[in-house]
């Protein structure tokens, strides 16, 4: 044993223990801070949410200072642990007096201690009759556990022994031998399932039930074993009968094999005591189209990104419309509904798979006036009712990223809490457009909901590569020289070559600030950062530069419609419609379409259990306008105020 080394992680172990007690009295503060302001209760859910705190953490945190600080001296607190303060701020009053004693006096005291303690003090409130009583208890307990142990045991030995001689039928060449042997094993079983059934029931789960039952429910396991030993019993295994435990529901071959692995794991290995092998294949499509409804679809941009993602829309909500007619125009068999969605009925689609939506962002956004909740261009709870009506398995509603900030914490709370009784589990996930091959800085938050006892994996944003990030002259390029400007390829070289930092990392090539509307009143500062990369944010030329235009002194490009549309990811081909104010703002506002792929394909797979091979699918083209709305059902949506029917269009 190395002293010298022992001696000095032992030091660092204690300085960092230290550290962590620290750490961990700093937080209990700042919950105390937190619930001078405010009940814990009311922001328990929020701080789930947005902190990753379990009930257990904020009962460990809240009040902690208060049950050990000015109890301990400076000396006796090198001697916690946090394990051991855990366990002191959740134990009585009592327990607690005699472990900080305990502490004070010299010792260690760890969570085992502390559990002895109130053992000791539960027994010390016993009368001597009850102790004595107790005692009884947990010897016979003990006992029969002993004894239920023992019985599994001998279970599990008769078991692995029949299951090893069915694996030796395979080496018997001779029908008459291998006849004679089926029959032993036949007659051995018959003695097992008496056993089996006294341990573990008769009444279990049959084939008809294990459709319903999840792979690792002990019900459907035991179900499987019990079924096993009958059909062996009866004599009907292998040649003949096979080894699948129902041939009319089971895939597997060695199903009824492979259902004793429950009772007993000691067993060879062989070609039918192998496990299934993992799904190691990643799928480059989706297997089968899931439904969406849309709310708040602007001009597409999620729309697209959903439908790259394997959801087809059975409708479309936009009350733009500037941005509906764009709508129809690129998908002519898209059932939109032009309408707020503060006046449409969603029961019609009660049951849709997800709803999603881009819910304004103005009242959040960086650049506007903040309002927030109290601006009437708010519509989050609205998207509460559309989700209630519709009670779809998962839902998610993209904003900017302003919508986290603390301003609007108490709002949160609240979205969280209505989502929660609309029967939802809420996460918030952010997501980089630029991450997923858009050339601009682009931060969002998402808001997820999974319905509560929905059997779905845990929402989770695909990985992306470093390879996916577009660089803005590599994604212009073609349209900047396309009218003759001969600065075209030097001008993107030196997006292409110049490094920045992000997130403590290193990124190749330069992207865009985020894009907005036109703004003639737009920040300075806002205008300086499209500077720093040449490029005149406020300028919206008809078309590409010309060698006499990028003549002229201080020159530095516009972004013509297209440019910027290509900017947010749209397809070439899409077509805005409007004026150009009208166009201008559909396209500043849509949520770029290969990130709303990436949710898509997040929500897809939490779905249906599918892993994806995200570098194939991310850069495969976008789904093209002829597949859009194939398999749609179109539901005419009326609205709710009577006197409004009217304004509510569906397109054909």
């Amino acid at each position: 044993m190395d002293l010298e080394a022992f001696g000095a992680a032992k030091t660092k172990i204690m300085a960092l223990q230290r550290d962590m007690v620290s750490l961990a009295m700093r937080m209990s503060d700042a919950f105390d801070d937190l619930q001078k302001a405010v009940p814990l209760k009311d922001v328990r859910e929020q701080l789930r949410v947005e902190c990753g705190l379990t009930p257990a953490d904020i009962k460990f945190f809240s009040g902690l200072r208060a049950k050990l600080d000015g109890r301990l001296s400076k000396h006796a607190r090198k001697r916690l642990s946090l394990s051991s303060m855990r366990s002191l701020a959740t134990a009585s009053a009592a327990t607690r007096d005699i472990a900080l004693a305990t502490i004070a006096a010299g010792s260690v005291v760890t969570a085992k201690d502390v559990a002895n303690i109130r053992a000791r003090l539960r027994l010390d409130r016993m009368a001597e009759a009850a102790q004595w009583e107790a005692e009884r208890a947990r010897a016979v307990a003990k006992a029969a556990k002993a004894q239920a142990l023992a019985s599994v045991g001998a279970l599990d030995a008769r078991v692995t022994k029949l299951m090893n001689a069915l694996l030796d039928l395979d080496a018997m060449p001779k029908r008459g031998e291998r006849a004679a042997r089926e029959l032993e094993l036949t007659a051995a079983c018959q003695l097992i399932l008496p056993e089996f059934d006294r341990l573990f029931g008769s009444d279990l789960p049959g084939p008809e039930e294990w459709k319903s039952l999840a792979d690792e429910d002990p019900a459907r396991r035991l179900g499987r074993a019990r079924e096993a030993l009958v059909r062996i019993s009866n004599g009907h295994f292998g040649r003949g009968h096979g080894w699948t435990l129902d041939k009319r529901k089971e895939p597997d071959p060695f199903g009824l094999f492979r259902a004793l692995f429950v009772i007993s794991g000691h067993v060879g290995r062989s070609s039918m005591s192998r496990p299934l092998p993992k799904r190691t294949k990643l799928a480059t499509k989706v297997p089968k189209r899931l439904t969406a409804v849309e709310l708040c679809a602007g001009a597409g941009g999620m729309l697209i990104g959903m439908h790259a993602a394997g959801f087809d829309h059975l409708a479309a909500v936009e009350m733009n419309p500037k941005a509906a007619s764009t709508l129809r125009r690129n998908m002519p068999s898209l059932n939109v509904i032009e309408a707020d969605i503060r006046n449409v009925d969603f029961t019609p689609y009660r049951g849709v798979d997800v709803v999603v939506g881009g819910l304004p962002c103005q009242p959040y956004s960086i650049l506007g006036a903040r309002k927030g909740e109290d601006d009437d261009r708010e519509l989050f709870l609205s998207g509460v009712r559309a989700v209630r009506e519709m009670q779809p398995r998962m839902f998610g509603f993209e904003n900017v990223s302003g919508f986290s900030e603390v301003t609007h914490a108490r709002y949160r709370n609240v979205l969280i809490r209505l989502f929660g009784r609309a029967g939802y589990d809420i996460q918030i996930v952010k997501i980089d457009a630029q991450d997923w091959g858009v050339p601009q800085r682009r931060e969002r938050i998402i808001v997820v909901g999974i319905r509560k006892g929905e059997d779905v994996r845990t929402f989770r944003l695909p990985e992306h590569s470093q390879d996916f990030r577009l660089n803005i002259g590599d994604a212009l390029l073609d349209m900047m020289e396309a009218n003759g400007w001969d600065g075209a390829k030097a001008w993107a070289e030196r997006r292409r070559s110049t490094n920045v930092l992000r997130d403590g990392a290193i990124d190749h090539g330069v992207v865009t600030p985020t894009l907005v509307g036109y703004r003639s009143n737009a920040p300075r500062n806002f205008s300086n950062a499209w500077k720093t990369i040449e490029i005149d944010a406020g300028r919206r030329p008809p078309k590409a530069p010309t060698a006499e235009e990028a003549a002229v002194p201080g020159f530095m490009p516009g972004l013509t419609e297209r440019m910027r549309a290509r900017i947010q990811g749209f397809p070439d081909e899409w077509v805005f419609e409007g004026g150009l104010g009208a166009r201008d703002q559909q396209i500043a506002n849509a949520f770029p379409p290969r990130a709303a792929q990436a949710v898509g394909l997040a929500l897809y797979t939490a779905l249906e259990d599918i892993d994806f091979d995200i570098e194939a699918v991310i850069r495969a083209p976008l789904i093209g306008q002829e597949e859009v709305g194939r398999s749609r059902v179109i539901v005419d949506a009326p609205s709710i105020a009577l006197e409004d029917t009217g304004n509510v269009l569906v397109s054909a």
